[in-house]
């Protein structure tokens, strides 16, 4: 449909208007840009376009510009100090596992909830503490008052069970990794192969040198009687214990040697009254004492005192007698084999040993 001249007219006057709005309002703009302009001036820097400038209080002197920038300073953080090295487990016979904790919790409490985590496992397993205000580890214990955040587990990898086996790693890994999940703790988890095979090699030199040795005091016509055994053994230092044998200790309390009944009966205080007995045993665990060739002497010398008291006579296992040529080639053999100990590392009679020989 074709437009008449009227609406051509109109369509015209209302692009006139339109345009003359659009100049009106730029117009004002650029008036009211000039007016503000005036008033502010352009002198400071734009914070949005240039950047905040630097901040300065009055103050008076430099000495007070120095202690408004100082006081201004935000605060350096302290430096985080470094773990202390952890020293307290055998390179040999022992690897260590780093545990952090991603709270502190108290040490008491925790040990007794991860304890259970590893009985599976068999091998014993100690835990450590960091206590953070001595920088100094502790060992972890029921009544541990630290809060234990960072910690280290030491797993033994040998005992007179055997070595370390791939059921009982697989159990100590479980433990870690529901510590892991449970504390929200980073775990720095062992290697499998590596240790596996220490473990065996461990196990294998152990058993090349666990010798336990023993004599025995045997009775001629007459039974040894308990009453003069014990009165005899007494004198001699040697207490009765709770596993039915008389121990022979040093100063600190730890066993050199036992005696034993040679019979299958245990000696009590009450039993030895009316005990009689055909023979007794005397043994030294060779990896749990020092100095074992003074040791044994001391032994041979307590088996000879019983010789001349009760009338017996010093002989091994077969029943063939003891005498000094016997005696001196034990003896070598027992320097012999705690020279190989010493020489693999492991000091007989340390607590190392104590730990790997039970």
């Amino acid at each position: 449909m074709a437009l008449t001249d009227l609406q051509t007219g109109l369509i015209a006057l209302g692009a006139a208007g339109i345009a003359g709005v659009l100049v009106y309002n730029k117009w004002q703009e650029r008036k009211h840009r000039r007016h503000a302009e005036k008033v502010f001036g352009r002198d400071h820097a734009d914070v949005l376009i240039d950047g905040a400038p630097e901040r300065r209080e009055p103050v008076l002197g430099d000495a007070g510009d120095a202690a408004v920038e100082a006081a201004a300073a935000p605060a350096a953080a302290e430096p985080a100090l470094p773990v202390p090295e952890f020293d307290l487990a055998d390179a040999k016979t022992e690897t260590v596992v780093a545990v952090t904790l991603s709270e502190p919790l108290p040490g008491g409490e925790l040990v007794r909830r991860i304890a259970p985590l590893f009985e599976p496992a068999h091998k014993p397993v100690r835990w450590y503490v960091l206590d953070e205000s001595a920088r100094t580890w502790q060992e972890l214990t029921p009544q541990c008052a630290l809060r234990a955040g960072e910690l280290r587990a030491v797993l033994q990898l040998a005992d007179r069970s055997g070595a370390l086996d791939a059921a009982e790693f697989d159990a100590f890994m479980q433990g870690l990794k529901q510590i892991a999940d449970r504390f929200l703790a980073v775990v720095d988890y062992p290697v499998r192969s590596e240790l596996l095979q220490r473990a065996t090699a461990l196990d294998e030199f152990c058993a090349s040198v666990d010798v336990v040795i023993g004599v025995n005091v045997v009775s001629g016509s007459t039974a040894f009687a308990g009453t003069k055994l014990r009165g005899l053994l007494e004198a001699a230092g040697m207490k009765l214990a709770g596993d039915g044998a008389f121990h022979m200790c040093d100063d600190a309390g730890a066993t050199q040697f036992t005696l034993a009944n040679i019979e299958p009966e245990l000696f009590d205080a009450d039993g030895l009254k009316n005990l009689s007995t055909q023979g007794l045993t005397l043994a030294l665990d060779l990896p749990r004492v020092a100095q074992g060739p003074q040791v044994f002497d001391r032994m041979i010398a307590v088996a000879q005192q019983i010789v001349q008291a009760l009338h017996g006579s010093l002989v091994d296992d077969n029943r063939n007698v003891l005498n000094e040529a016997s005696l001196s080639l034990i003896r070598k053999q027992i320097a012999e084999f705690q020279g190989r100990m010493i020489a693999y590392g492991i000091m007989p009679g340390s607590v190392v040993a104590a730990r790997l020989f039970s």
